[in-house]
């Protein structure tokens, strides 16, 4: 069982690095998973240390932010303005730690960028939530509950770093009942580029142990 899912996730890790993501003009809403750090510092010590994993995440989330508002409104993506995300674009979605909660207060530092006039996207498209529940159990918990209220939102891109998406997919999967009828998730993964190694094994260790606790589908929803 446990060489099995090591090699399945392996595979999956090779055959997601050949695809390169495409937004499309459907997308309802950019998810982020929080990563090491916060928006605006790095980790001090461990795998990540003064790599600003946060931040490359949020920014790639923006990023498909302002390409799928390009696409809606068939323009391209440098003439894009925060009027027309206002007006037309998808959802910016973040659920990090607040201050107290665990090793990286994310939440403060982002609110605070996304309220300066120079942040790329409007106030209106940018929901930042406090969780109940830590860590990314948690961040799906969360997730549901806004989703619950907002029926409108069918297809979601989810944003992290290659190795992490691979277990995100599988609490995704884990959870799928949970979740309103006719959501769709898109698997938006930026590459691993500082620590391809050390995280992706890092990852697949996490997937195994997570599996056979119960904690994870064995299959991946995306």
């Amino acid at each position: 069982m446990v060489e099995e899912l090591a090699k399945a996730v392996i595979a999956e890790l090779r055959e997601k690095r050949k695809i390169v993501f495409q937004p499309t003009a459907d997308i309802d809403m950019i998810w982020v998973i929080s990563g090491p750090g916060t928006y605006d510092s790095t980790p001090n010590t461990g795998l990540y240390k003064g790599l600003p994993k946060d931040k490359e995440r949020i920014d790639a989330g923006v990023g498909i932010v302002r390409q799928v508002t390009a696409l809606r409104f068939g323009v391209g993506v440098s003439e894009i303005t925060k009027e027309m995300i206002d007006q037309n674009g998808p959802v910016f979605y973040y659920n990090g730690e607040e201050l107290g909660q665990g090793a990286f207060p994310q939440n403060p530092p982002l609110r605070d960028a996304a309220a300066k006039d120079d942040f790329p996207l409007p106030p209106s498209k940018v929901v930042i939530r406090t969780l109940t529940e830590i860590f990314t159990p948690g961040q799906i918990k969360d997730l549901v509950a806004y989703l619950k209220n907002h029926l409108e939102i069918k297809k979601i891109a989810v944003v992290t770093h290659g190795p992490h998406q691979r277990r995100v997919a599988r609490y995704v999967q884990k959870y799928m009942d949970i979740f309103p009828p006719g959501i769709a998730f898109v698997d938006a993964a930026i590459p691993e580029k500082d620590v391809a190694v050390g995280g992706t094994l890092g990852e697949i260790k996490r997937i195994v142990k997570y599996v056979e606790k119960g904690d994870l589908s064995v299959d991946p929803n995306y």
